[in-house]
């Protein structure tokens, strides 16, 4: 009897500790979700919540799922959510990732427990988006694409289980726009056209039922755009073209109707510089200037408005090196030189080495060099080549598959093989012809994007591979493509 007597009062009394700790626990969740956290992460003392979330976590950790409640797993997942976006903010990926993938566990686990409930799925498919942004932010493309495709599935239940609900209608929109995102950046572009296309389909009756339409119009001239740049790697110029003014005449007329709304001109403008890059490669050059002149234009003015805004100083950028490459290529060596000139002021490479070119400044560099080139300069051009090619293989090492870089990268090689050649070292020449068409050569085999296929069969003729060469030039003119800079005679 004393034996039992003192198990049931240690029992008693352990029972009693789990449930101050559990009562602990979910006031530190009340805690974390409550209108204190808003206001901490307002004035920016995230230290607080990260301390706290640190002890949420331990107790987190410590519990099953399906032991808890609704009503706890609810809260629990919101609080691991909130600590996961601290996380996010602090750029501390693997911390959140720790707390995002339990957020969704407990989700999935209340999505299950009422299949039928809408709001549970929403919920759900909002954990999948912000488990795959996190992987997609850290260039993990295996698992964010593992991932949005659990927030396509889920935003696809959405809409079976509620087709008339369109804020539901939208995220499904969403899911495809997500996941189409990172195929295209695996090099998986039909796959990525298919989605971009349904996303488009779903966008235009979320228009016609008149849903928000000042967000759907923009959606749908993102989208548009994101065919048109689809089109141009599958090498249907003609279509990218009538993507892109299709996108550029969407957002032309809301500048037109909502001149105050400041998402639209960016976005124009970036639109733009696509549009100018697909005249200039199908020998639309005067309309192709014209149009990177207007989007450098926007592009200044925003700079002024915001210079530490990176993504708009790259873009200005762009937009200056297709203005300064026109006008080398259309004979205009004067206003070339002063763009370029101001551009490598702006990218440190008027100073001499240092550290690698941004990827952005690249192809200006090479644009330099094929210039200095043609004008006789050997020295120069083999410089600014080897420069490009530096800061080439630096991207190449951090995106192996980004066909951009790839085609960069044989561009300085058949630049600084053309400067020695030019130099009186053909060996030298031939040794980078050989390295460039080498690099490409695995690219280039199911290719239909000119960035591959232009540097391709420059390396071919320079190198005295008259087939491979001859096939690769038919096929980009059956694309409709015109070369910025003539073609290589053979060495």
């Amino acid at each position: 009897m004393a034996i039992t007597l003192g198990l049931a009062i240690s029992a008693y009394i352990a029972r009693d500790d789990a449930q101050r700790r559990q009562a602990q626990a979910e006031a530190l969740i009340d805690f974390l979700i409550g209108p204190l956290h808003k206001e901490l992460r307002t004035i920016g003392r995230t230290d607080v919540l990260v301390s706290l979330g640190e002890e949420a976590m331990k107790y987190f950790s410590s519990l099953a799922p399906r032991d808890l409640n609704d009503d706890v797993l609810a809260r629990q997942a919101q609080a691991l959510t909130q600590i996961g976006e601290v996380a996010i903010d602090q750029g501390r990926l693997e911390d959140a990732q720790k707390a995002l993938v339990p957020a969704y566990e407990r989700l999935l686990e209340l999505s299950q427990r009422s299949p039928g409930d809408g709001r549970r799925v929403f919920d759900l498919a909002q954990a999948a988006f912000y488990v795959g942004e996190v992987y997609w932010d850290g260039n993990d493309l295996e698992q964010a694409e593992a991932w949005f495709k659990e927030y396509r599935n889920a935003t696809r239940r959405l809409t079976e289980i509620d087709r008339e609900r369109l804020d539901w209608l939208r995220e499904r929109a969403y899911g495809d726009q997500n996941l189409a995102s990172v195929l295209f950046e695996k090099g998986e572009v039909q796959a990525a056209m298919d989605l971009f296309a349904e996303q488009l389909a779903t966008l235009r009756e979320l228009r016609s039922r008149g849903f928000e339409l000042e967000l759907i119009d923009l959606d749908i001239a993102d989208v548009v755009s994101w065919l048109g740049s689809g089109a141009e790697r599958l090498g249907d110029l003609e279509a990218a073209e009538n993507h892109f003014r299709e996108s550029a005449t969407i957002l032309e007329s809301l500048v037109e109707e909502r001149p105050e709304d400041r998402r639209v001109p960016p976005q124009l403008a970036n639109v733009l510089i696509h549009l100018s890059r697909i005249l200039a490669v199908t020998g639309q050059t005067d309309e192709a200037l014209r149009f990177a002149r207007q989007a450098a234009g926007t592009y200044a003015l925003l700079h002024d408005l915001d210079p530490e805004n990176a993504g708009w100083a790259r873009r200005y950028y762009i937009a200056r090196r297709s203005i300064a490459e026109l006008a080398a290529s259309r004979g205009n060596a004067e206003e070339a030189k002063s763009v370029f000139g101001e551009l490598a002021e702006d990218d440190g490479t008027a100073e001499g080495r240092g550290e690698p070119i941004p990827r952005h400044a690249i192809n200006s560099v090479l644009a330099r060099a094929a210039i200095a080139l043609d004008a006789g300069d050997v020295a120069a051009a083999a410089d600014l080549a080897d420069r490009a090619l530096e800061g080439a293989e630096h991207a190449l090492a951090e995106d192996p598959g980004d066909p951009n870089v790839v085609g960069s990268l044989a561009t300085a090689l058949i630049l600084r093989g053309s400067a020695g050649r030019a130099a009186g070292d053909p060996d030298s020449g031939a040794r980078d012809f050989q390295r460039a068409f080498e690099v490409l050569a695995p690219f280039a085999e199911d290719s239909r994007f000119w960035i591959i296929l232009d540097p391709f069969a420059r390396a071919a003729i320079l190198l005295g591979r008259a087939g491979q060469a001859e096939t690769t030039l038919r096929l980009l003119k059956s694309m409709g493509y015109a070369p910025l800079w003539p073609w290589p005679q053979p060495s």
